[in-house]
């Protein structure tokens, strides 16, 4: 389309030669020919402005820049000229995102950073960014544009979902260390009585043996540390469940020490980095697996009725682990509902003092 105008204006400031021609060959008078100088001059000069090349340009951006899904940030662009330039009219724009280019006039090659607002852009990583530089004459009859691609990574994770922080003290609990399997009776060891120690574990037959109160200590009983475990099997909520996942453990990063097992289209991982949430992808076929032992595991799917894969895995890890699992699917929903609910009701009183 860009073209089709350009090309048009080129047309029209072609006729508008050739006419003026006509015109001071046929009536070959001083009007004429001044009016011809003027048009020629008029043209040239436009021309003029346009004669320093674009690759003068240096254009920089962040290596890496980290936002989340729906949500607006501010890309920025900074441009500096290596040489001399000047130009009359100059836009830049990102052609992949930003709608609207921005304008300046009378670019001089000054160090300049301009913000473009970013906005809807779904989870994912989008590697480059394409940068288009248009210069133009005074009256925009002439322009020329450069693209530049450059090396800069854009990071969108997952949208905000305020709705589970209401899941956070629930899942606070079950963090806490906890024990594994039947509590052993086994005594470890035999020693003299201190002060505060439990009568019930006094040993009376050893105490009347040794003339001492001595106490029996037990075997130590053995703890298991809680993990997350994403499931992440693709499906139509795949996104809904990853989403509420990352923003429970968003919540929870910082306060408690967790430690993390992402099962998704790129294998079985414990999670380094918020990298893997915006590049995740649901798995077809189960891929290989940790083999966790004495743990208890929270493992977080997007279906209440678990299928045939989690089923022979839920199996396999109850062996030597304690298993439980939280649908974030139908949870998501059902608080995102109840928080709806109690805004409805908070704002009912509200309007009815306002009409009082």
């Amino acid at each position: 389309m860009n073209r089709l105008k350009q090309g048009g204006k080129f047309f029209l400031v072609l006729l508008g030669f050739a006419l003026l021609t006509a015109y001071a060959v046929i009536f070959n008078n001083t009007s004429g020919w001044l009016l011809w100088l003027f048009y020629v001059g008029f043209i040239l000069l436009n021309l003029v402005t346009l004669v320093f090349p674009l690759r003068q340009l240096q254009l920089t951006v962040p290596e890496t820049l980290w936002t989340q899904a729906g949500t607006t940030f501010l890309l920025p662009v900074t441009v500096k000229s290596r040489g001399w330039f000047w130009v009359p009219a100059f836009s830049v724009s990102l052609p992949q995102h930003a709608q609207q280019p921005i304008f300046r006039s009378f670019y001089h090659g000054q160090r300049l950073t301009l913000n473009f607002p970013i906005e809807g852009l779904q989870r994912g990583i989008y590697p480059d960014l394409s940068v288009l530089v248009t210069a133009g004459d005074w009256f925009g009859l002439f322009q020329k544009s450069r693209k530049y691609v450059l090396p800069s990574e854009l990071v969108v994770l997952p949208a905000v979902d305020e709705s589970m922080a209401q899941f956070v003290p629930r899942l606070r609990k079950e963090q806490q260390m906890t024990l594994f399997g039947e509590r052993t009776a086994d005594i470890r060891n035999h020693r003299e009585y201190h002060r505060g120690d439990s009568l019930k574990q006094i040993d009376w037959k050893l105490t009347a043996r040794s003339r001492q109160l001595m106490i029996r200590e037990y075997q130590e009983k053995q703890e298991s540390p809680v993990v997350f475990v994403f499931w992440g099997e693709a499906g139509p909520f795949f996104e809904t469940q990853l989403r509420a996942y990352f923003n429970v453990q968003q919540q929870l990063v910082g306060q408690l020490a967790i430690q993390q097992y992402l099962v998704t289209a790129a294998g079985g991982e414990f999670l380094q980095g918020d990298r893997v949430f915006a590049a995740a992808k649901g798995f077809e076929q189960k891929p290989e697996l940790f083999a966790f032992k004495n743990k208890t595991l929270l493992v977080f799917t997007g279906s209440s009725q678990p299928d045939t894969q989690l089923t022979a895995q839920i199996a396999d890890w109850e062996r030597t682990n304690q298993v439980k699992l939280y649908d974030l699917v139908s949870l998501s929903h059902s608080l995102k509902t109840r928080t709806e609910a109690t805004a409805t009701q908070e704002k009912t009183p509200a309007e009815g003092r306002e009409e009082r």
